[in-house]
């Protein structure tokens, strides 16, 4: 009998670009530590995917041309603490903080990947990791005034 360790996975949310020509939002799955060229890298054939509308399929890693990493969608929308969704200390200053938000802004805002002509479900879920990303602003900015005052 195998003994199976189910181990937590983060989904990540990218742009595959495959050799086809064919540009496929959604997510790939990684361990906590994982980054997204080590599941690339890893001695795997084969890289599994989950589209915006939850289809599950397996790419080739050959057929791959280039991944683009939008963001860690587990991070962005599930995990409680603002600080860690920006990815920044509470001891940080209030430039790093929206230095920090501009960033990942900027990388999961849907404007951005507008010309690509993803998905509407793709541009809804950019829509709410941006949503996201402004309330954790939100949370950031009344902690900072409270500890200036």
């Amino acid at each position: 009998m195998q003994n199976h360790k189910h181990v937590e996975k983060q989904r990540i949310l990218v742009i595959l670009q495959l050799n086809s020509g064919e540009s496929l939002f959604g997510f790939i799955h990684a361990t906590h530590s994982e980054r997204v060229s080590d599941v690339m890298n890893d001695q795997r054939l084969f890289l599994p995917f989950e589209d915006v509308d939850g289809e599950r399929m397996i790419h080739a890693k050959t057929s791959i041309m280039r991944v683009y990493e939008i963001c860690n969608y587990t991070r962005h929308m599930t995990h409680p603490d603002p600080y860690v969704v920006l990815n920044v200390s509470r001891a940080d200053n209030w430039e790093t903080v929206q230095r920090a938000y501009r960033q990942q802004m900027m990388l999961c805002h849907p404007d951005r990947y507008r010309h690509r002509s993803p998905p509407e479900a793709a541009l809804d879920l950019l829509a709410d990791i941006a949503r996201r990303l402004n309330e954790v602003m939100e949370v950031i900015k009344r902690d900072h005034i409270t500890d200036v005052a």
